[in-house]
C-alpha cells in the first residue's frame, strides 16, 4: 500500500501553475487526485519539469492541464504497466510482460 504524497509535493506541483495561471488556479479536488496520483507514481522532479513544460508551452490554462495529464500519464504508461479500472471501484496494476493478448478482450487490447 502506498502512502499519501506529502502536501509539500502537491503544493509545488501547483504552485507552478498558479503562477503561470493566477486568475485560474488549481481546484482542491485536481491536487487531491490528480496530482497526488503522479506524484505517487512519478519522481517529484519529474512531475514538476512537466508542470513547468506545461505552463510554458500553452497560455491556456486548460490546455495546460490537459497537456499536463497527457504528459504524465505516457510518462506512467512508459514505465511498463497499464493501469486498469474495473468496476469503478477496483484499481490494478497488469504488467504488459504479462498480458496475454489472446485473454483480452479487443476493449482492452490497446490500453
Amino acid at each position: 500500500m502506498k502512502h499519501s504524497p506529502p502536501n509539500t509535493s502537491i503544493s509545488k506541483v501547483a504552485k507552478i501553475y498558479n503562477t503561470a495561471f493566477p486568475n485560474s488556479p488549481l481546484s482542491s479536488q485536481f491536487k487531491k487526485i490528480t496530482v497526488a496520483y503522479f506524484v505517487l507514481e512519478m519522481d517529484i522532479n519529474d512531475v514538476l519539469s512537466i508542470m513547468t513544460k506545461s505552463c510554458n508551452k500553452s497560455k491556456d490554462a486548460e490546455r495546460a492541464k490537459r497537456y499536463f495529464c497527457c504528459t504524465c500519464w505516457r510518462k506512467i504508461r512508459s514505465k511498463g504497466y497499464v493501469n486498469v479500472r474495473i468496476d469503478n471501484a477496483l484499481l490494478w496494476k497488469m504488467t504488459c510482460e504479462q498480458r496475454d493478448e489472446k485473454d483480452l478482450s479487443p476493449m482492452w487490447r490497446d490500453l
